[in-house]
């Protein structure tokens, strides 16, 4: 079974994050973004919602980019255990 949620983090993450591209974030960001990211584990980001939140304070990846951003809902997917 699949779980579908959504969370917040720096819209131009977008590329590193659905993609896989961060060429064209700074080094910081990058880490910042690839960190967030294998925070989720087990989930998978596997896109963003049509509309996003905007820019916002508190986001759900401030723990590793502590600024204000203009921010975009990313689509996480985690794969369960199906129970008999």
């Amino acid at each position: 079974m699949i779980r579908v949620e959504s969370r917040t983090a720096p819209a131009h993450w977008a590329p590193a994050l659905v993609n896989g591209d961060d060429s064209g974030l700074d080094p910081e960001d990058a880490k910042a973004a690839a960190d967030w990211t294998a925070s989720l584990a087990p989930g998978h980001v596997a896109g963003t919602e049509e509309e996003g939140p905007g820019f916002l304070r508190w986001h759900d990846a401030a723990p590793f980019a502590p600024y204000a951003a203009d921010c975009a809902a990313f689509i996480i997917y985690f794969q369960e255990e199906s129970k008999p």
